[in-house]
Order: structure tokens, then C-alpha cells, then sequence
């Protein structure tokens, strides 16, 4: 088998070795097998479009969020917690257009004019796109936070600590980086990153016109700080974090990666599809090309985040990578993960319930008619 031209042929741009993965190749073969076709399916324009109208509309229920409370429908804790729900779902949809084959149509790049924290400069989808592109995913195959990616670095730290460190410095929003963007990307996003941040500051002109006090403008800055807090630790501090894998794998053998209450709570701060999205970054990081994200291809209506789910176990179940001789190799071995662990564990189940059933159908029945205790005969006289 000879992987190196499976790999040049087909998977442009995702092969391993890593420093964690040493001599591992992706699974190129996954991309041939009926079952999991619709994750590898090229999106047509049409789709494409339909995943980049996620960002102006869910920077349109940002504003929403604050108009509601401008006008008296609820108090600023309710907007707060309304426009923390659309910024996630902005952020995922910002995470989706980084892996389409089409650039981001000019009007919906006005939407990165967002409140993402104390900072007079937004973060624009130019540089965003090629931080991610280019330093986030330029040969990272394997989730290998030791590779020196600054995003992946957040996952080496103690989780305490990134906490911490995440909430005065809210990693790719935070106003240090967002400077080292501007001055430190290509010189030929100027032409996008001047309109868009005259768009912010007139964002912020009609914060303050709807209250001078600037009461609502700190209010919502300090909201846009939490929430982008939040939606990189998730990113960057939970899904390159090997422990976080760990814990997955103990707590769902089904390979579904499933957590009791905590899928519950994700799935409303987040759309479903994210949070699965989240718990298989591992798939995305194989194929960061070829699938491009899980949410996009749940959004989709050839998908459904179920299936998808499903899929994406099956695909690390056979093994994302291969060995130098191309036998499947797990990239979760540190935290007990062996190759064909969750086919196993659906057998054993499936040999439960079909020894439940039989033995329900043996077993004898008792004629329901007959009285329990036998009637005693009267005492003869």
C-alpha cells in the first residue's frame, strides 16, 4: 500500500508525522468507504453560501439581543445571556468559513464588527482566516499541542491556569493579538481591515447614542469579553487538551463520547452540532480539508449531527492514522483507546439484547387462572 501516493493524490495538505504521531499517516482510505461518503462530498456553491449566512445572522440576533433590552422587553442580564447564545453560534459559523472553498462575500465581513471585549480594533475574517489556515492547520494532522501553534498551546497549560490566563486574554480577540494581526499579516488585508473597523466604531457611536452614560457600551464590551473567553477555552484550551480525550473516552465506551448532563448543558449554550463538533476535533484535525468542520456538514440537510456523530466514531474506531506499515493506529492509545474498541463493545451489547430477548421468550409462564393457594376443604363434622 503505498500511502505516500494515497496521500498526495487525495488528501492534499493533511498528512502527519507528528511529534506525537511518529511515522502516522491519515486514513486516506476512510474517504473511499460508501458509509462515510457524505462527510467527504465536495459542497457546492449553494451550500457554501448557505454556511457563510450563519454569520450575518447570528450577528443580526446580536444586535437583536440589544435592541430588545433598549426598547424594555427585559433587563441587561437577559441581553447578556441572549447575545453570549448568538455569539457562540457566530463563532462557529466564523469557524465553518474557514474551511470552505469560497472566500467569505464582502457584506458578511462587515459582520466581524462584533463586541468581543475592551478593544478598539476588531478582529477581522482576512486575518482570522489566514492565522488558521496558514499557522493553525499548514500539516497538523494530529492533535499535537506540542507542535508550537500558539492556539494549540493553550492546551498545554494546566486547565486552571488557561482559565485563568483566557480570561483577562481572550487568546485571537484579545487586543494584543488582534494588534499582531493587523501588523503583522499580509499588508494586502488593509483594504478589508479599514472598512470593517470604521463599521465597528460606528457600531460603538450608536451604543453610546442609545446611552450616553456608556453604561450599555461597558456592559456589552464586558459581555463580549466573557463570551469570547469562553468560546476560546473551548476552542483552544479543551479540544487540544489530552486529558479532555481522556475523560471522553472513559466515560462513554460506545465511542459516542457522550456525558451525561454536561451533553445536556452544551447543547443549549451551543447548536448540537457544535458541541459534537468539539468532542470529535480529532476527525476535523485528519481531515481539515477533505471534511473541513463536523458542524458544517450537520448543517447541512444530507447530514444531521446524529449521523454525523455516528460516522465520525466509526472513522476513529477504524483508526484515523496508519503505521509506517499501514496497519491502523490509535492516536488515543495514551488514554486507553484501542482500534476496534467500539465495534467490540456494540457486539457485546448486541449479544446481551438478543440474550435478553431469549431468555424472556423461555421462560415459563404461570396460568394466571389458577388461584394461588389451594382452597382448604371444610373441617368434616
Amino acid at each position: 500500500m503505498n500511502i505516500q501516493r494515497k496521500y498526495s493524490v487525495n488528501c492534499s495538505g493533511e498528512l502527519g508525522p507528528e511529534q506525537g504521531l511518529v511515522h502516522a499517516y491519515v486514513n486516506t482510505a476512510l474517504a473511499d468507504k460508501k458509509e462515510y461518503a457524505f462527510l467527504f462530498e465536495t459542497l457546492t456553491e449553494e451550500e457554501e453560501a448557505m454556511i457563510h449566512r450563519q454569520i450575518p445572522i447570528w450577528w443580526a440576533a446580536m444586535w437583536l439581543a440589544i435592541i430588545g433590552q433598549y426598547v424594555g422587553l427585559y433587563n441587561k442580564v437577559i441581553m447578556s445571556l441572549l447575545f453570549i447564545l448568538a455569539f457562540a453560534r457566530w463563532g462557529f459559523g466564523v469557524h465553518d468559513s474557514h474551511h470552505t472553498r469560497m472566500s467569505l462575500p464582502w457584506p458578511h465581513k462587515f459582520c466581524f464588527a462584533v463586541f468581543c471585549g475592551f478593544t478598539p480594533l476588531p478582529s477581522c475574517w482576512c486575518d482570522l482566516a489566514y492565522d488558521h489556515r496558514s499557522k493553525h492547520h499548514p500539516s497538523k494532522a494530529a492533535l499535537d499541542p506540542k507542535e508550537g501553534d500558539k492556539d494549540s498551546q493553550w492546551s498545554v497549560r494546566p486547565l486552571l491556569k488557561t482559565i485563568a490566563f483566557l480570561s483577562f486574554w481572550p487568546s485571537e480577540f484579545s487586543v494584543w493579538e488582534i494588534t499582531c494581526q493587523w501588523f503583522g499579516n499580509p499588508a494586502a488585508f488593509w483594504s478589508e481591515r479599514i472598512p470593517v473597523a470604521l463599521f465597528y466604531w460606528a457600531e460603538l457611536g450608536i451604543l453610546y447614542l442609545m446611552d450616553p452614560s456608556f453604561t450599555l457600551m461597558i456592559w456589552l464590551l464586558a459581555t463580549g469579553h466573557i463570551a469570547s473567553s469562553g468560546l476560546f477555552l473551548l476552542f483552544h484550551g479543551m479540544t487540544h487538551r489530552q486529558s479532555f480525550y481522556a475523560c471522553l473516552i472513559a466515560w462513554d465506551p460506545s465511542g459516542l463520547r457522550h456525558v451525561p448532563y454536561i451533553d445536556a448543558i452544551f447543547n443549549i449554550l451551543l447548536p448540537a452540532r457544535g458541541w459534537m463538533d468539539m468532542k470529535f476535533h480529532d476527525v476535523h484535525h485528519a481531515f481539515p480539508n477533505s471534511i473541513g468542520t463536523l458542524t458544517m456538514r450537520a448543517y447541512l440537510p444530507r447530514g444531521g449531527w446524529q449521523k454525523v456523530e455516528e460516522a465520525a466514531a466509526n472513522m476513529v474506531d477504524e483508526g484515523l492514522f496508519l503505521d509506517d506499515n499501514g496497519r491502523p493506529t490509535s492516536h488515543l492509545a495514551y488514554a486507553g483507546h484501542k482500534i476496534g474498541s467500539r465495534k467490540e463493545y456494540l457486539e457485546q451489547q448486541e449479544v446481551k439484547r438478543q440474550a435478553s430477548r431469549s431468555s424472556s421468550k423461555t421462560s415459563p409462564t404461570k396460568d394466571l387462572k389458577r388461584p394461588l393457594l389451594k382452597s382448604i376443604p371444610p373441617p368434616s363434622s
